[in-house]
């Protein structure tokens, strides 16, 4: 028995109808992963405004201290690693790689400088 073109005509409704539910689920889904990491990143946000009174510039005195705390790590590893180094052979393997690293952290050491130097203009700017 063929269907008829009504039948037919219904049964793509249907099928067109299961995909387009399908879809709308997976997008409400996705919609609602987005506005829940929008809610997280607000109250995150919010958190850190109070920390810090919410002012630019008490955020920029934290951050300032921040990277100077690390600077300080910085320079004490890159101390830990030089005594080290001076146990190794020079000219060996594990001395040049000694060397690469204690490069490697005084190119940190820079970075965090620098920071250091930005946010002391930002809060001399902010007055």
């Amino acid at each position: 028995v063929l269907p008829t073109c009504g039948a037919l005509h219904q049964q793509r409704h249907l099928q067109v109808s299961s995909a387009f539910r399908e879809t709308e689920q997976s997008l409400r889904k996705r919609l609602d992963s987005c506005a829940a990491l929008l809610t997280l990143t607000e109250h995150r946000f919010l958190a850190t405004q109070r920390r810090h009174n919410g002012t630019p510039s008490s955020i920029m005195q934290g951050n300032l201290r921040n990277a100077q705390q690390r600077l300080g790590q910085l320079r004490q590893r890159k101390a830990q690693w030089e005594e080290l180094c001076e146990f190794k052979s020079p000219g060996s393997q594990s001395w040049h790689e000694c060397q690469k690293l204690v490069g490697d952290i005084e190119e940190d050491i820079a970075a965090e400088e620098a920071k250091v130097r930005n946010y002391k203009a930002i809060l001399d700017a902010l007055g």
